[in-house]
C-alpha cells in the first residue's frame, strides 16, 4: 500500500494539473507590484472542501500566495480556557490533553497580511523544521483518511502542498541495501482550517488543525522580522528572524520534555541539531496540550461571529464536537 502511495503522489507532484497551478501562483506573484498583496480571487483552488469555501468572512483556502508576507508573535493561550472548552466536548481523551497544556511555553503565531483577522477567527501555529520520510507519508494518509470525520476535509495531499508556492513535497525512499539518503529539511506550520455547513437547518463552523510543510525558500523569503523591536530581542538577537526562529520551534519548548534527544547537547547550537521526522512534529501538537489550548482560543474568538451572524440569520450550533487535531 506505501508504494501505491507513493506513486499516486509522485503522479499528482508531476501532473498537467499541479505543474499548472504552481505556474498560476508564480505567474501571480510576477505580477504583483511591491507592498502588494495577492489577489484572493486569483489564488488556485486546490484541496478545499466545499464548506471551506463557503466560510464565512471568505473562503479558507490552502494557498496564500507565493509573495505573502506574514510576521510572527508570541500568544499565551490560558490552561483555564483550554481545559474548559476540552470538558465541554465531553471527550476524555481532548480533556487529557488538555490538561497537559501548562501555558509554560509561548505558541508562536503566523500573522499573514492577506487573511483578514477580522472577518475570520482563523490561526496558523509555527511548528518547526523537520524531515519527511517516506513513513510520514503513510501515517498522514491514514491519519487524514477520508470518512474519520463527519465533515468532508482535505486529505493528506494538502498536508504536503506548500502554501505558498503550491509545489508539493516529496519523502526521500530508502532502496534496498543503500543507506537512506538525506531527506530535504522542511518547515511545518500549523494551519487551523474552517468551513461552513448546514444540517437539519443549523448552521455549523467546525474547524480542523491541519499542519503543511513549507519550503525552506518560501517561508524564509515570506517571514517579516521584527527587526529592531525590543521585545522581539533576547541576548541581542531577534528571534523573529531565521533561524533563530528554529529554536522556538514545538520540540524545543512546549514538547521538549516528551523527546528525549532533544536536550541532548550541551549548547543550544547543538540540541537544535535534532529533528523530528514530519509526522513527529504534528503529533506532538496534540500530546503536549497545544492542540486543545489553541482550539479554545479559535472557539473563544468566534463567538463574536457567530453573535454577529445569528443576529441576521438564525441559530446557529455550537454544540458540534471540536475537529482540531482529530
Amino acid at each position: 500500500m506505501l508504494r501505491e502511495l507513493e506513486e499516486a503522489l509522485r503522479y499528482e507532484a508531476a501532473s498537467d494539473k499541479r505543474r499548472q497551478i504552481v505556474e498560476d501562483v508564480a505567474a501571480l506573484a510576477d505580477g504583483q507590484k511591491a507592498g502588494q498583496l495577492p489577489d484572493l480571487e486569483a489564488l488556485p483552488i486546490t484541496y478545499e472542501s466545499d464548506g471551506m469555501l463557503k466560510m464565512l468572512g471568505g473562503p479558507c483556502l490552502l494557498s496564500y500566495g507565493r509573495a505573502s508576507p506574514f510576521g510572527v508573535r508570541e500568544i499565551h493561550p490560558d490552561p483555564s480556557l483550554a481545559l474548559k472548552y476540552a470538558l465541554m466536548s465531553r471527550d476524555e481523551e481532548n480533556i487529557g490533553l488538555a490538561r497537559r497544556w501548562t501555558g509554560r511555553h509561548p505558541a508562536i503565531r503566523l500573522d499573514f497580511d492577506v487573511i483578514r483577522e477580522s472577518t475570520r477567527p482563523d490561526m496558523t501555529i509555527f511548528m518547526g523544521e523537520c524531515w519527511l520520510r517516506n513513513t510520514d507519508l503513510w501515517n498522514f494518509a491514514g491519519k487524514f483518511r477520508a470518512g474519520c470525520s463527519p465533515y468532508a476535509w482535505p486529505d493528506c495531499f494538502a498536508v504536503l502542498q506548500c502554501p505558498f508556492c503550491c509545489r508539493m513535497s516529496t519523502p526521500c525512499h530508502p532502496q534496498s541495501g543503500v543507506a537512506e539518503s538525506r531527506p530535504e529539511r522542511k518547515i511545518m506550520i500549523m494551519t487551523n482550517v474552517s468551513q461552513f455547513s448546514v444540517a437539519d437547518g443549523r448552521m455549523h463552523m467546525p474547524h480542523r488543525a491541519l499542519p503543511r510543510l513549507c519550503c525552506v525558500e518560501c517561508f524564509v523569503s515570506n517571514l517579516k522580522s521584527s527587526g529592531g523591536d525590543e521585545r522581539a530581542k533576547e541576548g541581542g538577537e531577534d528571534w523573529t528572524s531565521y533561524p533563530n526562529i528554529l529554536e522556538r520551534g514545538v520540540a524545543f519548548t512546549a514538547a521538549r520534555d516528551l523527546l528525549e534527544n532533544a536536550s541532548k547537547g550541551k549548547t543550544e547550537i547543538e540540541r537544535s541539531c535534532f529533528l523530528p521526522d514530519a509526522y513527529t512534529l504534528y503529533s506532538l501538537y496534540d500530546t503536549c496540550g497545544m492542540c486543545p489550548a489553541i482550539t479554545a482560543c479559535i472557539q473563544d474568538a468566534q463567538s463574536d461571529l457567530i453573535s454577529t451572524v445569528s443576529k441576521s440569520v438564525g441559530n446557529i450550533n455550537l454544540n458540534y464536537k471540536p475537529q482540531s487535531g482529530k
